[in-house]
């Protein structure tokens, strides 16, 4: 988020309409999760969830394995161990 964003006198999204997101999204994933004991959101997914749950398409495959425009001119990050 910018600091433009988080410094701005506008009103922001109502606490209502926040909570009533999130509890769609909670609901989702316990039904996602009825027959899996023991787990009730996503943060419990394991790999074998991802890979039957998560399927990614072909389309959004490829498009997320290429690089984007953005951050192929950013420099590498560099570490303490780099320099």
């Amino acid at each position: 988020m910018k600091f433009k964003e988080l410094s701005s006198d506008e009103a922001g999204e109502p606490s209502a309409t926040v909570r009533a997101r999130v509890n769609k999204a909670r609901q989702h994933q316990l039904e996602r999760f009825r027959n899996e004991p023991g787990m009730y959101c996503n943060a419990h997914m394991e790999s074998k969830h991802l890979r039957t749950l998560c399927q990614i398409d072909n389309e959004s495959s490829t498009s997320c394995a290429a690089p984007s425009p953005s951050s192929a001119s950013r420099p590498a990050p560099t570490t303490a161990s780099s320099k």
